[in-house]
């Protein structure tokens, strides 16, 4: 739905085999932006609307989607800057030329933790066990709900025999204790669901992110 030249159509052409894990999106800041959580920078991005910038790896990617999300749900208005990708963006949030970023936790939990960044909320949800100071932005935002998530799809025309075999032993696997302790602190949480489940998430993500790019007017470029 940004781009309109894929080549292909996920839900007719691809099969949901299982849903594995989830990346959770973290929002950051520049350490000078005068903002401590979420109802504070939604105040300030109101009383200055323009003046922040937020960061994204690039256009439509999940970054940008979940900061169009946050602006259009909190009625504020922000710069979009993007770059080719995560780390150069970040860099640039860290040393002030840009405010803000939506960055997955796996990337932006280590400058937070260093001190170069201060982490607002999570964009999930649900707090996380190994974060339960963390607020959520829904705590803040009631309904936001936003993470980047990993599943495994097979060719449309995959016997269903096949299909079942297939997710029956990927979530065998992958809810192996010794798989998510490898898994977690590379920045992934288990979301562990078969065929029906994935193609439901599916469903509901079209839904709701085409709806946000034709309202806002994403385009890819």
């Amino acid at each position: 739905f940004i781009s309109r030249n894929m080549g292909f159509d996920v839900q007719k052409d691809l099969t949901p085999v299982a849903m594995l894990t989830t990346t959770p999106f973290m929002l950051v800041v520049n350490n000078a932006l005068p903002v401590r959580n979420v109802g504070e920078l939604i105040s300030y991005a109101r009383a200055n609307p323009g003046k922040l910038s937020y960061a994204t790896p690039g256009i439509g990617t999940p970054h940008h989607l979940g900061a169009e999300l946050f602006k259009n749900m909190s009625n504020t208005f922000m710069v979009h800057i993007a770059y080719r990708g995560s780390v150069p963006a970040l860099t640039d949030v860290m040393t002030g030329q840009v405010q803000l970023m939506w960055a997955t936790i796996n990337v932006a939990l280590p400058q937070v933790n260093a001190g170069k960044l201060r982490a607002l909320a999570l964009a999930e949800p649900r707090r996380l066990e190994s974060l339960k100071d963390l607020p959520t932005v829904a705590e803040s935002l009631p309904g936001y709900d936003v993470s980047a998530w990993y599943a495994v799809f097979a060719p449309a025309a995959t016997p269903t025999a096949i299909v079942q075999l297939l997710s029956t032993e990927l979530q065998r696997i992958y809810r192996e204790r010794d798989v998510m302790q490898r898994l977690a602190p590379l920045g992934y949480e288990p979301a562990v669901s078969g065929s029906s489940e994935l193609a439901a998430v599916l469903a509901a993500d079209l839904k709701k992110w085409e709806r946000l790019v034709r309202e806002v007017g994403i385009r890819a470029e």
